[in-house]
């Protein structure tokens, strides 16, 4: 099928009454299909090509996942909102073997795969929420079913805080902006500096996220160009980009 053949495709996440993404409508011309966030990409691909002879682009497919991983925060908002109330030295143990905690700072962190208190704390590393791999979709889905399935019966455990402490001093001196309000957008066209040099492509997808009142980051961790677009926290380089040339996505 030539580009030129290709019919519209729109894919939006569909957010419940309590503002939950629930899962992503596909709407290919005139046909429309549910994407749910438990379902890995190559099936979905699958699933819209044999059923329009259509291929779904990157940048489609990432919407989608971007879903999930907004969805996933969004629990995982829950469980910060939840230890508030305990000490610190608490932790959540929301498995399988992902443990979460509030930093004094308020910030939300996560390990996986350690002994807690016993592991060499030199060698923990632990990192905000967004800082999550670049897993699939149903890999996202995955562990926010785990934070759901936590929430319904919360378990904790204490730790002690001089492990816990030395544990977070191996992490960057950074505000942790992954809990901040954000919104998902698309690159209506391709967007270039005065010298031509190409920042984001039509299609990209990404997250606003709002750290402040004065700045503003528009971050799509790395597109197939390989470039970053945002003002980030850990202070790699980003560009800004005009407002007209994004089409918000989440919420609509």
């Amino acid at each position: 099928m030539s580009i030129s053949q290709r019919p519209r495709v729109d894919v939006k996440p569909v957010i419940s009454l309590d503002g939950d993404i629930s899962h992503c409508r596909i709407s290919v011309g005139d046909m429309a299909f549910d994407a749910h966030l438990n379902q890995g990409s190559a099936d979905l691909i699958e699933m819209i090509l044999d059923a329009t002879d259509v291929r779904l682009s990157v940048n489609e497919v990432m919407i989608v996942t971007r879903a999930s991983r907004a969805q996933m925060v969004r629990e995982a908002s829950r469980i910060r909102e939840t230890l508030a109330s305990r000490p610190y030295g608490i932790v959540a143990d929301v498995g399988p073997g992902m443990t979460l905690w509030q930093r004094r700072s308020g910030n939300l962190v996560w390990v996986d795969y350690i002994e807690l208190g016993i592991s060499e704390a030199s060698e923990v590393c632990p990192g905000a929420i967004s800082e999550v791999g670049e897993i699939d979709t149903h890999e996202l889905y995955e562990i926010a079913h785990c934070m759901r399935t936590w929430l319904r019966e919360p378990k904790f455990t204490e730790v002690d805080v001089d492990w816990l402490q030395a544990v977070e001093s191996n992490i960057i001196s950074a505000p942790s902006p992954e809990l901040q309000p954000f919104t998902l957008v698309k690159v209506r066209e391709d967007y270039r500096t005065l010298h031509g040099e190409l920042i984001a492509c039509a299609g990209a997808v990404g997250i606003i996220r709002s750290y402040d009142q004065d700045r503003r980051g528009v971050d799509f961790g790395k597109n197939e160009t390989g470039a970053y677009v945002a003002t980030d926290a850990c202070g790699r380089k980003f560009h800004s980009i005009p407002d007209h040339f994004l089409e918000h996505i989440y919420p609509a």
